[in-house]
């Protein structure tokens, strides 16, 4: 596999070929988003210090930006230096796209004015969350419900640009309770770092606020004995306060209730993405060859390109709404042999009736010699 040299080019026409496989393949909307894995092994160009939400503080690691269609098809990856900002590989990804008939979603991370204003001027349709703060109201305040949730929406404009303010108290709740616990995990490694060299303390406490994006916040003060941390009150509760609403920037001429619910699926496919890490355990990785790191990828995400396409395949032709872990699930309590008397028959062993591995073999036309014969324990 490492004479492969280029992974991601490989991936790319894999996933559009499996899209042309399945019924109603098209799709509207590329949702992007990145994540980081760490590794148990040196650091090079590729394997930088960075911020990573898992894994040993301090460990190298890589960052990996992935594009997914609102199935959770995985159309392409790509793989930058663990201290490269969300921007830059969001800005890598439409260097190599190409294609500005799809509606981009993405994050506050990936968002600057002149990143969309570049979209806007190269034919791009675009939905993003952004950290703006002073926009004009232009219409009255709507109540919608979105999955059985009420949101609060209201129209405004920044610098002539469509903007949308939507509230949840769920939302809210959640945004608060994570800022709160953003601060007491700092707090909590304050001390866990004590005894410790002054100037190294401060490094990683540092290191530990600019991840958490608290640095507007949290000062981290170098006494002659001791490191303290400052809270700036006031603007805590200014943060508490933004979190109240989800700001989105868009170009689309939909309703503000088709923008936001498009926006919500993100929750969806960053799950998705966190999928990868477990159970399909894309980390912790222990490769030292940057060309294994880039080969370990590409297998998983090939793995995570067959799951989610069986999860479609079985929503369009059999009607059945599964989760990747109930889809994952299932097949650990099954397997399949191939019986050489005669070629291209099945026989089908299950630990339990799964009834939908059956439907699909049927649909892919496959002759069952056997159903639902459970595995003796010698098997």
């Amino acid at each position: 596999m490492t004479i492969v040299t280029d992974p991601t080019d490989l991936f790319h026409r894999l996933a559009q070929h499996t899209l042309h496989q399945l019924v109603h393949q098209c799709h509207q909307a590329v949702y992007y988003d990145t994540t980081t894995v760490f590794f148990y092994s040196d650091f090079d160009d590729f394997r930088r210090k960075g911020y990573g939400k898992n894994g040993p503080r301090g460990a190298p690691i890589v960052k990996l930006g992935v594009s997914c269609t609102e199935e959770y098809i995985p159309l392409d990856y790509q793989l930058f230096a663990g201290n490269t900002a969300d921007i830059t590989c969001f800005q890598n990804y439409l260097d190599k796209a190409g294609d500005s008939r799809k509606i981009l979603v993405f994050a506050a991370g990936c968002y600057s004015f002149d990143l969309v204003k570049n979209l806007e001027k190269n034919g791009y349709q675009y939905i993003t969350s952004c950290d703006i703060t002073t926009y004009q109201y232009s219409s009255d305040s709507q109540i919608v419900w979105i999955h059985n949730q009420k949101w609060l929406l209201r129209e405004a404009r920044y610098k002539e640009h469509r903007v949308i303010e939507a509230y949840n108290e769920e939302n809210h709740t959640k945004g608060v309770t994570k800022l709160q616990r953003q601060i007491q995990r700092v707090h909590q490694f304050t001390h866990e770092v004590k005894g410790k060299d002054l100037m190294s303390q401060r490094d990683k406490i540092r290191d530990l606020i600019t991840g958490f994006g608290l640095t507007a916040l949290l000062t981290v003060n170098l006494g002659e004995k001791e490191v303290t941390l400052t809270v700036d009150e006031a603007k805590v509760k200014q943060r508490e306060a933004q979190t109240k609403v989800i700001v989105l920037m868009t170009n689309l001429d939909l309703s503000a209730e088709a923008i936001v619910t498009a926006y919500l699926k993100r929750d969806q496919i960053e799950r998705g993405i966190r999928y990868l890490k477990s159970p399909l355990a894309i980390r912790p990785v222990f490769h030292s060859n940057t060309d294994m790191i880039r080969v370990h990828f590409f297998l998983v995400l090939v793995g995570f390109l067959q799951l989610a396409s069986l999860r479609l395949y079985l929503k369009q032709t059999h009607q059945l709404t599964l989760t990747l872990e109930q889809i994952l699930e299932d097949l650990s309590f099954s397997s399949v042999m191939t019986l050489e008397p005669k070629p291209g028959v099945f026989s089908t062993y299950a630990g339990r009736q799964v009834d939908w591995i059956h439907q699909l073999l049927r649909a892919w036309k496959v002759p069952i010699l056997m159903e639902k014969a459970p595995i003796s324990p010698s098997s």
